[in-house]
């Protein structure tokens, strides 16, 4: 029997997902099933309650980069996880954190980018 997923960020909206109901489902994951279901009991609502990765870490027992592949595969399916470099990965608490992380995102894009560009003019061949 296939367990149903539901919508990560209904626990947004509805105003679960703070500190403490975060520390509820990290002792509920070991039931998960898949990477997906582990990663999103563990991610709460808002920029305030964000997870560092090493914590994801040793809570998963997966290593630094499967914890990014599996965020990374998780975004690229549409689940709005948001992080920033002082906090760590959080669902959106609101329309505005979402908004500031792909002004980000489009940000580091560009520099990126600029960065290509400059190498690939550069005249050391």
């Amino acid at each position: 029997m296939k367990r149903e997923t539901k919508n990560p960020l209904q626990r947004c909206s509805t105003g679960a997902g703070d500190q403490e109901n975060r520390k509820d489902s990290r002792s509920s994951h070991d039931y998960c099933s898949t990477k997906r279901d582990i990663l999103l009991e563990l991610l709460s609502c808002g920029q305030q309650n964000a997870t560092p990765r090493r914590e994801l870490e040793k809570m998963t027992g997966w290593s630094g980069r499967m914890v990014r592949l599996a965020i990374e595969r998780e975004r690229r399916h549409g689940v709005p996880i948001l992080s920033d470099n002082a906090n760590g990965y959080y669902l959106p608490g609101n329309s505005a954190e979402r908004a500031q992380f792909v002004r980000s995102m489009r940000n580091r894009a560009a520099e990126i980018l600029k960065t290509a560009a400059a190498v690939e003019e550069g005249e050391w061949f």
